[in-house]
């Protein structure tokens, strides 16, 4: 895949990026909730995203100097590209060392830098050159593209500007921020050369400015810019610079927005009739990866490296994490939340979350169709919690992990349940009677069942007792009519009674044993042989 260069070697990967959300109150319509996009564009654009930096991988050779712009793609995203960025790097140590850390105007130096933060390289040791000696006199940074790049180099990681014999405008960073804004053109925007605004150089002063929108100034010429780069979009949601609508202006744009906690796919002021900046840049994709600048279905080595940062930094506001060129904070850790619903009785529904990631603190919100059923603290990765009343049928459940701190990523599961039927609880009912009739050879005993509820089934037990003495004990079916009859002849009272007299007061008692809709009840009555 690699062709041997001389004495040069091959790759290395390593990243972290910081969010910003400062200028959510500069407009309305600011989505700045990456979740909220378009799943099916974002999916189109992960598979892009793939594709391209396997091309990358395969057709472009790590020859060192000149080749941050694909360094920077690689290193801030998931491609296992640590070969590749190894390569670049000891390539790029040959090339510092043959030119004696001398490497032409401040772009340069910014370019490389920004690339060696991303990998977490020393800037200040490359080949036993400092590089940052090359961003410290302000005289070298005149031009707004070298202003622009000097802060974002000095700001991916912090960097300290060092002190150099003989610069003749020490460099500080509210000088490069107060040169930006010098060169903001008339309403709004900026442009490498002229007075009407270009995409290019208006994202590339947002990006860059993005980090001061604390200062009143720079939060009234972001919020200037920003508006000027919707007036300027193209109906394609593409943006062109000189006339040439292309992936590498779309980019700059897209990376400028999520500097800003812009969503540049759910925006307003970004949507178009013909699309938004991230379908757009999707639309310039050149089969099996990379990005085409003026012949579709051509890839361009430029479009190409701007495309794919560009979206691998749309990939990185999806997904939470830090911008482009935010490197000073960890990426927060990835965690998966898995929920399992159970129901152990009928109305009632058990969730159980558990969320990976040692020592992840936090809640889980529990929703059903997107409305909130509940929350609990996770305790040892795992948060649970109880419904009653639940309707009978399937429910799927969404279990979302909402971290207490920003070293982890929030995350989320489902799970479903079927849920059975309440049983009915059975009404009160009243027994009455008996109604006896007393025959030559027998007796025949009849006891009816009320209900709130027609009663047309169970059972009702009569009790013939005579002096205290349990005699004849008999039980019957209540019939549709709520009746329930027994007849008890005179012979089995004679056995009953051992030889006492039949003639006498007896007492029937009456309980009806009750069913699943009725409840018990009981009467009693006499009768006289």
């Amino acid at each position: 895949m690699y062709t041997h260069l001389g004495a040069r070697h091959r790759t290395s990967h390593v990243a972290l990026i910081a969010v910003l959300g400062l200028l959510l109150a500069l407009a309305p319509g600011l989505s700045g909730a990456a979740a909220r996009a378009d799943s099916t564009l974002v999916d189109l654009a992960r598979v892009q995203h793939a594709n391209t930096g396997a091309y990358i991988l395969q057709r472009v050779e790590p020859t060192g100097l000149g080749r941050e712009w694909e360094a920077l793609g690689l290193a801030r995203s998931d491609v296992d590209a640590e070969e590749w960025l190894d390569a670049y790097y000891a390539n790029l140590v040959e090339d510092v060392v043959e030119k004696d850390g001398k490497l032409g105007p401040a772009t340069t130096y910014e370019r490389v830098i920004i690339a060696l933060s991303a990998m977490g390289k020393d800037v200040t040791d490359v080949g036993g050159h400092n590089l940052l000696t090359g961003l410290a006199d302000m005289s070298t940074m005149g031009a707004l593209n070298s202003a622009v790049y000097g802060l974002l180099a000095l700001d991916t990681l912090g960097h300290q500007i060092p002190e150099v014999a003989g610069a003749t405008d020490p460099t500080t960073r509210q000088k490069l921020v107060e040169r930006v804004l010098a060169l903001e053109i008339n309403g709004g925007g900026w442009a490498f050369s002229g007075s009407t605004p270009d995409p290019d150089m208006t994202g590339m002063a947002l990006q860059a400015l993005a980090r001061y929108a604390d200062q009143p100034a720079v939060a009234a010429a972001v919020e200037r810019g920003v508006s000027r780069l919707s007036d300027i979009q193209r109906p394609s949601g593409g943006f062109a610079s000189y006339g040439k609508e292309s992936a590498e202006s779309t980019t700059q744009v897209i990376v400028a927005l999520t500097a800003l906690r812009i969503d540049p796919l759910t925006d307003p002021r970004f949507a178009k009739d013909g699309g938004n900046p991230v379908s757009a840049l999707t639309s310039y994709y050149v089969e099996g990866g990379g990005f085409w600048y003026s012949k579709p279905g051509a890839a361009s080595g430029m479009s190409t490296a701007q495309g794919f940062y560009g979206l691998t930094d749309y990939l990185r506001f999806v997904d939470g994490k830090p911008g482009l060129y935010v490197m000073d904070v960890v990426d927060p850790e990835v965690t998966v939340t898995t929920l399992a619903a159970s129901s152990p009785r009928p109305g009632v529904v058990s969730l159980a979350a558990q969320v990976t990631g040692a020592g992840a603190t936090g809640t889980v919100e529990f929703s059903e169709a997107g409305s909130k059923v509940g929350d609990a603290v996770l305790v040892g990765g795992r948060a649970t919690l109880q419904l009653t009343g639940v309707a009978a049928g399937e429910h799927t459940y969404t279990a979302t992990f909402l971290p207490l701190s920003s070293a982890f990523k929030g995350s989320s599961g489902t799970g479903s349940v079927v849920v059975s039927q309440v049983a009915a609880q059975p009404v009160p009912s009243q027994t009455t009677g008996p109604q006896v009739q007393v025959k030559p050879r027998a007796v025949v005993l009849k006891a009816g069942v009320r209900a709130g509820v027609a009663v047309s089934k169970g059972q009702v037990r009569f009790v013939v007792r005579k002096g205290g003495e349990k005699l004849v004990t008999r039980s019957a079916r209540v019939d549709a009519r709520g009746f329930a009859t027994v007849t008890i002849k005179k012979p089995v009272l004679r056995r009953a009674l051992q030889g006492a007299k039949l003639r006498g007061t007896y007492r029937v008692v009456v309980r009806y044993l009750g069913s699943t809709e009725v409840k018990r009840s009981s009467s009693s009555g006499t009768f006289r042989i």
